[in-house]
């Protein structure tokens, strides 16, 4: 029962710290972490060892984060998106995406097959979206790339200074993932790739 437990608990806390990217996140992962290893273990809750695992697991879980490019973006981008996102709410739509990079370290982008040399990622300047759906149809096609895109024209017009890069991945045909990616980014001009 307590390893039934602790499975359970594995994956919310992982989600948890991986969803929400942030430091307040891997604490709260890794004190759930070390509840659910004191209890499948049979070891008594004691407040200095489990504050000990919590700090420790709080410092690898936020590490792990800062390096796998899943938090740190500036502001600017973070605004673009969630201006995006209420672009599409104002319009009846209900977006479903998960961001999946922000900046990146120079050894993990380095590691990626199709990033540039000199991504935005780096410099936080960018950010990668998973669609899930746009137009609530539970498919993701080009028209919830097209209602995504000219939202992104849109706010981009009424904030000169969030124009960026908007790129699609979804004449990708290699792999299922990165057909749903969509990237995101500040640079002088607006400008729209394929990839």
């Amino acid at each position: 029962m307590k390893l039934l437990f602790f499975l359970l608990l594995l994956p919310i806390a992982l989600l948890i710290a991986f969803i929400y990217a942030g430091v307040w996140s891997a604490v709260v992962a890794a004190f759930l972490l070390s509840i659910g290893y004191s209890l499948m273990f049979k070891k008594p809750v004691r407040l200095l060892s489990t504050s000990i695992r919590v700090l420790v697991l709080s410092v690898v879980l936020y590490t792990a984060l800062n390096l796998g490019g899943l938090m740190g973006a500036n502001e600017d981008i973070k605004t673009k998106v969630q201006l995006i996102e209420a672009e599409l709410r104002a319009q009846n739509y209900q977006p479903k995406w998960v961001i999946i990079s922000q900046k990146r370290s120079d050894f993990f982008n380095s590691k990626l097959a199709k990033s540039a040399p000199k991504s935005n990622h780096l410099i936080g300047m960018a950010i990668d979206l998973y669609l899930i759906d746009i137009n609530g149809d539970w498919i993701f096609d080009n028209k919830d790339v097209d209602i995504l895109y000219d939202a992104t024209l849109r706010v981009e017009k009424k904030n000169p200074h969030l124009v960026g890069g908007f790129g699609i991945y979804l004449n990708n045909t290699k792999s299922y993932f990165t057909r749903h990616m969509i990237h995101l980014d500040l640079r002088p001009e607006h400008y729209k790739f394929y990839k």
